[in-house]
């Protein structure tokens, strides 16, 4: 089992995100790309202007799923995800910032998987390009990702080899700075400002040269959390990301948090609504009637995430691991699921480890993205 992230950044914040310090967002043009998590899902990501796109894809078909909560969703075919459609396979997931704006990324994510010859076959290969974006508008001064992000954002998850540095315009280079190769028997969580690596039995992998913010790459490029108290109280946001390997069995999540409330572990907020050094706590501004009173903070709000399994699984069971995987986001995200957020989950289960109990992935799902939610609060990503 291969996994590698490798990111550049160019969403910069002057502080680690669980750090309860004001936030403060610089932007300018990034990318940057990732290699496969498992067996037929690579996994890419573009930045530029202080938004992004995350592409999952699955090229050869995965089976796919999804669990909607969150009650202002932006989303791109998600109805034929349902058990009862027909199309059991889908070929990408798409993230992006932008609002509903940042579907449009989706279309050079159909392009990417057309050109070579994708696609389920009705006469003509149509790729199925399941989306789900973030608002981030406010942040990023209306900024909105585009086709041609989506389709760099597919063209950063092929790339064959590490290369974070000489990135330019979604095509990889092959210099690298600060990067150590080290053993494939060792694990590597680490962020440097350039790369971001979460990596098992890879055979070259980075290393960090320096301590800095991680997670603002991709579809979570602009996110923020803890928006309910009002926009000057918001604290940063990200993508997460973890991974477990039982025997066989691979299960990854992938997350992206921009959530109305904080990110919670054990009882506690480790990132959040923060004011004078102190988090104010989400939940109870929330049930106290003292949240922000400003309606544009509505809607401004969503959580991402994809579930990923190499297991063989039905398109009932993947709907059903989708909806279970929520269970992550309310033991991690305080408030969660509000009508402010439109938190989705998608599922994909690539049917190659046969003979799975369904809930045995389903109790490991639940685990592995509490620990990628957790990952965006410590700045770093497990697995």
């Amino acid at each position: 089992m291969v996994i590698i992230i490798i990111i550049k950044y160019g969403f910069e914040s002057i502080r680690a995100v669980g750090d309860a310090r004001p936030y403060r967002l610089k932007t300018c043009n990034t990318q940057g790309k990732t290699k496969k998590t498992m067996d037929d899902i690579k996994i890419g990501h573009y930045s530029e202007g202080g938004t992004g796109v995350t592409v999952v894809l699955t090229p050869k078909g995965a089976v796919g799923g999804c669990s909607v909560r969150g009650s202002a969703p932006a989303t791109r075919e998600t109805a034929l995800l349902d058990s009862h459609k027909m199309i059991q396979k889908i070929h990408a997931v798409c993230l992006s910032g932008g609002s509903a704006f940042g579907l449009d990324a989706c279309g050079g994510v159909m392009r990417w998987l057309s050109e070579r010859g994708y696609g389920f076959d009705a006469g003509h290969k149509v790729p199925i390009v399941c989306g789900a974006s973030i608002f981030d508008l406010t942040r990023t001064g209306g900024a909105k990702p585009s086709a041609d992000m989506g389709y760099k954002a597919c063209e950063n998850a092929m790339q064959k080899f590490p290369s974070c540095g000489g990135v330019s315009e979604g095509r990889g280079g092959d210099r690298t700075r600060g990067l150590d190769c080290i053993r494939p028997s060792k694990r590597t969580i680490s962020s440097n400002g350039t790369c971001h690596t979460a990596t098992l039995g890879a055979d070259c992998v980075t290393t960090p040269t320096s301590k800095s913010n991680n997670g603002q790459i991709g579809a979570g490029t602009g996110a923020t959390i803890g928006k309910i108290c009002g926009a000057e109280f918001v604290a940063a946001g990200g993508i997460g990301f973890a991974s477990r390997k039982i025997g066989d069995l691979e299960i990854t999540a992938l997350v992206v948090v921009n959530a109305v409330g904080d990110i919670v572990k054990d009882g506690k907020i480790i990132a959040g609504a923060n004011k004078g050094g102190k988090f104010l706590d989400c939940n109870k501004m929330l049930m106290g009637a003292l949240a922000s009173s400003n309606d544009k903070q509505k809607g401004q709000n969503t959580t991402l995430g994809v579930i990923m399994t190499n297991a063989d699984m039905t398109k009932v069971e993947v709907n059903k691991l989708a909806d279970i995987t929520h269970n992550a986001y309310a033991m991690c995200i305080s408030p969660v699921h509000t009508e402010f957020d439109g938190d989705i989950i998608f599922g994909l289960a690539t049917g190659k480890i046969k003979g799975i109990d369904f809930n045995v992935v389903a109790a490991n799902a639940i685990d592995v993205m509490k620990e990628a939610i957790w990952s965006v609060a410590h700045g770093k990503s497990k697995g």
